[in-house]
Order: C-alpha cells, then sequence, then structure tokens
C-alpha cells in the first residue's frame, strides 16, 4: 500500500500519477467519509485526463458519463444511495466495469463482491481540515 500526505494542492499530483498508471486498472474504488475529498481528487484526475466538461458527484444521477477523446469515457459512479446489488444490475454496472473505459466509484463497499477483475481501491482519511492521508492499494 502507498501512502501520501496531502498538505497543499500540489500534493495530489503524485498521487494522481499512481492512479493513472498505464500498468494498472482503470477501475478505482474511493473510500472515504464524507467530505473527504473523493469527487475533488476524481475531478483533479479528470482534467489530468483533458476532460473539459465540468465533473460533478453524481448523488442523484448515480453515474456521470464524460468524454476523453473519441475513444475512451470515464464513468463515475456514486453509490451512496444504492441498498443492493439488485440495484447495481438495474443500471448495468457490470456492463460499465468490463466497457475497458475508466470507472471511478464512490461508497462501493456495495459493489466489491461484482467485480471480478483487477482493480484500485485508494482510502482517504481526514487529517484535519486541509490535510488529507492518501493511501493507495
Amino acid at each position: 500500500m502507498l501512502n501520501f500526505e496531502i498538505n497543499r494542492f500540489d500534493d495530489y499530483n503524485e498521487v494522481i500519477e499512481n492512479i493513472l498508471d498505464e500498468n494498472s486498472s482503470k477501475i478505482i474504488l474511493f473510500n472515504g467519509d464524507l467530505g473527504s475529498g473523493k469527487t475533488t481528487l476524481i475531478q483533479l484526475i479528470c482534467k489530468k485526463l483533458k476532460i473539459k466538461e465540468k465533473v460533478l458527484s453524481p448523488t442523484f444521477n448515480l453515474i456521470n458519463e464524460y468524454q476523453i477523446n473519441n475513444d475512451f469515457k470515464v464513468y463515475h459512479f456514486d453509490l451512496y444511495r444504492i441498498k443492493s446489488i439488485q440495484d447495481l444490475i438495474e443500471i448495468d454496472f457490470i456492463d460499465y466495469i468490463y466497457s475497458g473505459n475508466y470507472c471511478f466509484i464512490e461508497w462501493p463497499e456495495i459493489c466489491k463482491d461484482l467485480i471480478d477483475i483487477n482493480f484500485k481501491e485508494i482510502f482517504i482519511d481526514i487529517i484535519s481540515e486541509d490535510k488529507r492521508l492518501i493511501k493507495i492499494n
């Protein structure tokens, strides 16, 4: 597990480089308490991927889709309100996972058993108001 201490905005650069390592999975699970910075980190990753659209948390939509280029997309999930695996099946969650595109998943606890391919897992701990510890597994 890699640990990154975030004290200022520039500290995210190394984290993002690790997450987007071309040899790692495009399925990325984001864990952390409310307000820990999951969506902020996803916004920064999308900026690095040159997504021009405004990246927002899909809290009410469950999923937002962003175009990277003509070939690839980012699917951004917020599973906070999902109550059952059946709910995931109804939104064709598995199809997204096997699409070959990036899948950024906030609140992933309920979906872990459905993902049987490699994924990267991010844990964000709040140390103080302006300090975070990010662990990548």
